[in-house]
């Protein structure tokens, strides 16, 4: 993965933020899947949650972009 703080920018950014989002979901996908499928046993209920991962990461970024450092 690329540098950490130019992702971050990336992903504050509007102009980039779609595109490094769907980065970030093919970079993590199948590993949060792995994992997420060791606790639950139910493919459906794995993806359900691991759904639910990236629309809390999602939604937290657009609250970051709101904020004021």
């Amino acid at each position: 993965m690329q540098d950490e703080k130019e992702f971050i920018d990336q992903l504050l950014h509007p102009k980039t933020q779609n595109q490094a989002f769907e980065k970030l979901i093919k970079d993590f996908q199948r590993p949060l899947y792995s994992h997420i499928r060791s606790i639950v046993l139910n493919h459906d209920d794995a993806n359900d949650v691991l759904q639910n991962v990236f629309i809390k990461v999602y939604v937290s970024v657009l609250y970051f972009t709101t904020m004021e450092f």
